[in-house]
């Protein structure tokens, strides 16, 4: 049986809209705060392409705004957020990701800003 690779580099770093995070555990729990906040959270790959150590995927986040997000006292309102990511690899791992989001769209979404 051959043994499965590790999707991240364990200093695996992502560059966000709320600043930088390194580290696998770093990453993990930024990633399970979204669900915390969004417990129906779901992600849909719009699209995606790449070379040999990069990628780009284009996705759609949908859920409830149900607990504080970047901040923000949860609201209750559905959301739908467009956002986008660059993937550097390395030795078929994710190494360093960048992310920007529509974060102007999604406060909108909130009725935070009009």
């Amino acid at each position: 049986m051959q043994k499965s690779k590790k999707l991240h580099t364990d200093d695996v770093s992502h560059h966000g809209p709320n600043g930088t995070v390194t580290g696998v555990k770093k990453f993990a729990d930024h990633d399970f705060g979204l669900f915390d906040a969004v417990p129906d959270l779901t992600y849909a790959v719009e699209e995606s392409f790449g070379g040999e150590n990069w990628a780009v995927a284009r996705f759609t986040l949908h859920g409830t705004h149900e607990a504080e997000l970047f901040g923000i006292k949860p609201t209750g309102e559905e959301f739908e957020l467009s956002s986008m990511s660059i993937f550097h690899l390395e030795d078929g791992q994710i190494a360093e990701i960048w992310t920007e989001a529509d974060r102007l769209g999604l406060l909108e979404q909130f009725g935070i800003l009009d």
